[in-house]
């Protein structure tokens, strides 16, 4: 036999401590980005401060309802991601962008 070590007799990698793992994203996160941007008068999707009016995103003109495998509503005054990074929610503060239109 031989005496030099084998592939699988190499040291197993270390363990990953806790405070090294990848923050994993998901409805926490985006929860959070929201509420710092809100936090700093600033409109949740990050575009535009907050216009300071007493309206919301769901009375805004630019707002879209797209209809694919799901409903998801968007607004034209940001690049569509094609993810939830886009999403508008209709209760949020209105922008520096707002303009009237239907309510929704």
């Amino acid at each position: 036999m031989s005496t030099q070590p084998m592939l699988l007799d190499a040291p197993l990698a270390p363990a990953i401590e806790p405070e090294m793992r990848f923050v994993k994203r998901g409805k926490w996160s985006r929860l959070h980005i929201v509420n710092q941007r809100l936090a700093q008068g600033l409109h949740p999707l990050g575009h535009a401060k907050l216009a300071g009016i007493n309206e919301t995103c769901g009375t805004c003109s630019h707002v879209r309802i797209r209809q694919r495998s799901g409903r998801y509503i968007k607004c034209n005054q940001v690049p569509m991601t094609g993810g939830p990074a886009s999403d508008v929610r209709l209760k949020w503060p209105a922008c520096t962008h707002w303009c009237p239109g239907a309510s929704r």
